[in-house]
């Protein structure tokens, strides 16, 4: 079964607080036909400015976070759209979290301990790694990915700064959450696949190895579930226009039952 990968590529600049980003085509209804769409090929797009820029003279510390709005290809309003379009579904505890730069895309490598899987590919006490778009870099690296074309000099502070790359505004992974992913299945060949010798290994805490098998969420936040007191929900984009996303706020009983349906009943 096909499933809808949204490819995201972050082109941004510090000195101009740019972010941009991709996704794979399809319009926007969640049917079944639309979710399983699926793009082949990271591409560029004309970057958007960041919604909010906060250095270390207004923060107290060494950091810049930036967020950007973008367009989902799909909505999935509902847990049943959600088990269509994955072929991994587990849930888990994030036990270590890293960051990396893929060629100018900062993105978030967390391990997860599995308490629960819906996939006969994955079992609970498996630790599994999570690949999502999103992000810590540093101010350096950010200009050199812009082309520094100010010649911007770039000196130790610059390296020691760290810049949070923020998709949509929804906030990084974290250890000790209690998470649900709804994900596909991917291979680092695959990723590394569209490495750019000039970028690589440039400013990684963590770095993909060769034959690295790894899971990706098939829409972001919109397919991440945090868990706490008994309730299960997702992020939101504050400021959502016309209502496009929805938190799925539930109690975990009435979640676990409707996932376990849509499991059951998956097309």
């Amino acid at each position: 079964m096909k499933k809808i990968l949204v490819s995201i590529l972050i082109i941004a600049a510090v000195s101009i607080g740019v972010v941009g980003y991709q996704y794979s085509k399809g319009g926007n209804s969640t049917s079944n036909k639309e979710q399983t769409k699926r793009a082949n090929k990271p591409i560029a797009t004309k970057a958007r400015k960041a919604d909010s820029v906060q250095t270390a003279e207004t923060t107290g510390s060494p950091m810049i976070t930036m967020s950007s709005n973008a367009d989902m290809a799909v909505f999935y309003t509902s847990v049943n759209d959600l088990v269509q379009a994955a072929d991994v579904i587990i849930e888990g505890v994030v036990t270590n979290v890293a960051y990396f730069d893929l060629n100018t895309i900062t993105n978030t490598r967390a391990l997860v301990r599995v308490t629960k899987s819906y996939t006969s590919s994955v079992k609970a006490g498996d630790v599994v790694p999570v690949i999502d778009v999103g992000g810590i870099t540093t101010e350096a690296a950010m200009i050199r990915y812009s082309g520094n074309k100010s010649n911007r000099p770039i000196g130790k502070a610059e390296e020691n700064t760290k810049v949070q790359i923020l998709f949509d505004g929804a906030p990084l992974t974290k250890v000790g959450e209690r998470v649900v992913y709804f994900a596909i299945k991917r291979d680092t060949n695959w990723l590394l696949s569209y490495e750019k010798p000039e970028y690589k290994k440039v400013d990684s805490a963590f770095y993909p190895q060769a034959n690295e098998t790894y899971y990706q969420p098939i829409a972001g936040y919109q397919s991440t579930f945090m868990i706490s007191d008994g309730i299960v929900d997702r992020y939101v984009p504050k400021g959502d226009q016309g209502g496009k996303y929805t938190s799925l706020k539930m109690t975990k009983a009435k979640f676990d039952q409707q996932l376990a349906n849509a499991v059951k009943n998956k097309k």
